[in-house]
């Protein structure tokens, strides 16, 4: 068993993240990624066992994205693979299928809400995730745990 994340970059504040699934997965965890263009938050450049760049991202007509070299990348049925949830790549989405009809475990890991999200957006969004195992959702939002005279 494999596990495949695809990221479209490495912003410096996930490498922290990878680097403990690294300690706790060792080789059998793999971040593809392309080298990013997020100024500052890529600034950092990435350089662990986890860590393998693939080609360039590049924009496409109708606001869709290929990420060069992530379509590509050998799948294995009992891999699980974890796509970053951007209905907008293009290579992510031909991944996506790719990895169904293998066989291999799909983790849909994006937005529920985003500060740009519009309501035809966020049904966009929800299309693959009809294709996904598990669903995860990163999005920020506030909690305020009880107060104690709350927890009875």
């Amino acid at each position: 068993m494999r596990v495949i994340h695809i990221q479209p970059a490495i912003p410096s504040y996930r490498i922290d993240f990878f680097d403990k699934l690294f300690l706790g997965y060792g080789n059998k965890i793999k971040v593809y990624y392309s080298v990013g263009s997020l100024g500052v938050l890529t600034k950092k450049a990435v350089s662990s066992d986890w860590a393998v760049p693939i080609g360039s991202v590049r924009r496409l007509p109708f606001g869709l994205i290929w990420q060069h070299g992530a379509a590509s990348i050998k799948l294995m049925n009992g891999d699980i693979l974890v796509l970053s949830g951007n209905p907008r790549y293009l290579s992510t989405l031909i991944l996506l299928i790719k990895a169904r009809i293998l066989g291999v475990r799909v983790i849909w890991w994006g937005h529920y809400w985003s500060s740009t999200s519009k309501r035809w957006r966020q049904l966009l969004r929800f299309i693959p995730m009809l294709l996904s195992d598990a669903i995860l959702f990163y999005t920020c939002l506030l909690y305020t745990s009880p107060s104690p005279r709350d927890r009875g």
